[in-house]
């Protein structure tokens, strides 16, 4: 089944306002990945071809200037990649959630879901294993957080010599 390009367009450009505000491209380039792809390959448009299209259906960056080639095609490969990832890669385990004989999820389990949880901390990140860590069980390995790291870095970077030291 071909594609009509023109309403395909009008079609791509009425999603990207809903009720007056703006959908990101991307995410309405997701929800058209199929017949873009379709597009492309029964009506032989390429990237140059397509954004014209959108153009003249009214298709804007949320700056207001003209959707280029260049980011149709970037979002569309970028779009690809990560359904394929998403197809290679095994679901995300998730918790468990513990319920009674009829379903019904037991009054914990219900009650942690409601109940509000601390705030994210930042990540931390295992640190590098020098050679004396080398020998050591796992469990005495270091977790350092990124501000303990940037703290590191910029303490190592003002050790550097400046100025006039450095020419000779």
């Amino acid at each position: 089944m071909r594609i009509d390009p023109k309403s395909w367009a009008e079609a791509f450009v009425a999603e990207l306002t809903v009720g007056g505000e703006r959908v990101p491209f991307e995410r309405v380039l997701a929800h058209h990945l199929d017949e873009v792809g379709k597009l492309r390959a029964t009506s032989g448009l390429t990237w140059r071809g397509i954004t014209p299209l959108l153009t003249r259906a009214g298709a804007r960056r949320a700056n207001g200037g003209l959707i280029s080639a260049d980011q149709l095609r970037v979002g569309y490969a970028r779009l690809v990649r990560h359904a394929e990832e998403a197809v290679d890669s095994p679901p995300p385990k998730t918790a468990s959630r513990s319920t009674q004989g009829n379903g019904v999820r037991s009054r914990p389990a219900a009650a942690a879901e409601l109940e509000p949880s601390e705030p994210p901390s930042r990540p931390r990140m295992a640190v590098r294993q020098t050679s004396s860590q080398l020998g050591k069980p796992s469990s005495d390995r270091e977790e350092v957080s990124e501000d303990e790291i940037a703290l590191a870095l910029t303490a190592a970077i003002s050790a550097f010599p400046t100025g006039p030291q450095l020419r000779e």
